[in-house]
């Protein structure tokens, strides 16, 4: 925002002002004359109270979506009475076919994975 209004005095040096963007901008008023007798702005010291507040609202919705967030593990079976690691009683094109469906079906808070575990 301030970088093009630089830019735009770069350009035009008679530009004596840059209008701001107001959805990026705030006002507040201080006194109803024009005269200001204080050294610093009036609501000066709102501004960082302002800023925790909204810190903590973004931090409040952040911890609530972690908290909704549920993980499905789907369990690839295993053959029974074999001795090795990797003996699944499903094929791997399979589980993968059935992750793709439900990586599908399931919302945006709900992470899946497969697992022999």
């Amino acid at each position: 925002m301030f970088i093009d209004g630089y830019h735009e005095y770069l350009n035009n040096r008679d530009a004596r002002w840059f209008i701001l963007p107001p959805e990026k901008t705030m006002c507040l008023l201080a006194s109803e004359n024009d005269s200001f007798d204080l050294i610093l702005p009036y609501f000066s010291g709102i501004m960082e109270d302002i800023l925790i507040g909204l810190d903590a609202r973004d931090l409040v919705s952040d911890r609530q979506y972690l908290e909704n967030f549920v993980l499905l593990v789907s369990r690839i079976p295993l053959l029974s009475g074999t001795n090795t690691v990797d003996d699944f009683a499903v094929s791997l094109e399979i589980c993968k076919a059935m992750q793709e469906l439900i990586d599908a079906a399931v919302p945006e808070l709900v992470g899946t994975a497969m697992s022999p575990m």
